[in-house]
């Protein structure tokens, strides 16, 4: 099972690209969509989405945890297979 973790606001574009991968993915994925936070300075914000994305994680065991982040390393597709072979899977965007 994988299950993609993303804070963004609505988005009637975005609401329907979840739609149709939840359609084909089926019961393989779950996806959890975040608001982010609108009050304070950015650093208040980023602190307050940081504490909602946290509290969701705390929430799911027995789970590997993977955080996408563009300053972070890059994997090809086959070493992603290997990574999550046999494993449930938690992607965190945001």
């Amino acid at each position: 099972m994988f299950t993609i973790l993303n804070i963004s606001d609505s988005d009637k574009h975005w609401n329907a690209v979840i739609e149709e991968y939840t359609k084909r993915l089926g019961k393989s994925v779950k996806i959890i969509n975040l608001k982010p936070s609108k009050n304070g300075t950015h650093d208040q914000i980023v602190a307050k989405d940081t504490e909602n994305i946290i509290a969701h994680i705390q929430k799911i065991s027995d789970t590997q945890k993977i955080l996408l982040s563009k300053e972070g390393k890059s994997i090809d597709t086959m070493q992603l297979v290997t990574l999550c072979r046999n494993q449930d899977t938690l992607f965190i965007i945001g």
